[in-house]
């Protein structure tokens, strides 16, 4: 639920600061958060794609669906190194108020507990 709340803020972050990025402004953390909620709520949607009983198959090599799928957590990974610095800046330098920042905290946690998730189940990279 983390990941969606992040995800639907990115928007309204990226248009309120008209598309700069700076590492010393705020919204640049939210809108590395909203990238990285994006990517692993895609890649729960392909995921849950491969349950339907129309799912690409594997007759000749990897499907280009798989490589996909496969590649947003990869995408992701860097991108939860750069929310743990933004969380550890946040905190510093009081980017917010304290429901803001327990709010990225959060979404931080949850970011960094999915990649052993992910490397749990074999879900991380192409390894078959």
């Amino acid at each position: 639920m983390a990941w969606l709340r992040i995800a639907l803020m990115l928007p309204q972050n990226f248009l309120r600061d008209r598309g700069e990025l700076d590492l010393e402004n705020p919204a640049m953390a939210y809108v590395i958060a909203g990238v990285v909620a994006t990517l692993y709520l895609a890649f729960l949607v392909l995921l849950s794609g491969m349950a339907l009983p129309t799912r690409p198959d594997l007759d000749f090599g990897l499907h280009p669906y798989y490589v996909v799928m496969l590649s947003l957590p990869l995408l992701a990974i860097p991108l939860t190194g750069a929310m743990i610095f933004f969380t550890a800046r946040a905190w510093r330098r009081h980017f917010w108020r304290r429901r803001g920042r327990i709010h990225y905290t959060l979404g931080t946690v949850a970011a960094v507990a999915y990649v052993p998730f992910l490397h749990y189940w074999n879900l991380l990279g192409y390894r078959f």
